[in-house]
């Protein structure tokens, strides 16, 4: 079973990150950035048909 997939991309020169996963059969995408040792949430948000291949492999 796939939890998630962790998946880094750059934007603007900072690191983003972007979480995958599954909400019963519906894949989410948590965009999000470490600030020290904070996690700082930008968005979650349904993801992108992109982001859902790469989610597939």
């Amino acid at each position: 079973m796939k939890i998630g997939l962790l998946f880094l991309h750059k934007v603007k020169l900072k690191r983003v990150l972007r979480f995958f996963g599954k909400v019963g059969d519906k894949l989410w995408t948590a965009v999000y950035t470490m600030r020290g040792e904070n996690i700082r949430l930008i968005s979650v948000r349904r993801s992108r048909d992109d982001e859902t291949e790469i989610y597939n492999g």
